[in-house]
C-alpha cells in the first residue's frame, strides 16, 4: 500500500490521486488523508481504503487480548 511517498504532502496527493496540491486534510486516528477531487469542488478524494482503520483496530483489539492471556499464563505458573 503506497501511503506517503515522501516528506511532502502534495507529494502524497499526486502519487495517489494525480493531484499537485497539498491534501485538504490529514489525521493519525482515524487513519485519513483527503486531497482536493478538482480545483473547483469542494468535496475531497480520501486515499485510505475505507478496510484500513477497522484492521488496525482489530489487531490491536487481538493483540491485546493475547498480550493479557501469555500473562495470566506466566502470572499463573508463579
Amino acid at each position: 500500500m503506497l501511503y506517503a511517498p515522501s516528506l511532502f504532502p502534495e507529494d502524497t496527493c499526486f502519487a495517489r490521486a494525480c493531484i499537485q496540491e497539498a491534501p485538504v486534510s490529514h489525521d493519525a486516528f482515524p487513519l485519513s488523508t483527503v486531497c482536493p477531487s478538482s480545483p473547483h469542488g469542494s468535496a475531497g478524494l480520501e486515499l485510505v481504503p475505507l478496510w484500513v482503520n477497522p484492521t488496525i483496530t482489530a489487531l490491536v483489539v487481538v493483540s491485546a487480548v493475547i498480550l493479557a492471556a501469555v500473562y495470566a499464563v506466566h502470572l499463573r505458573r508463579t
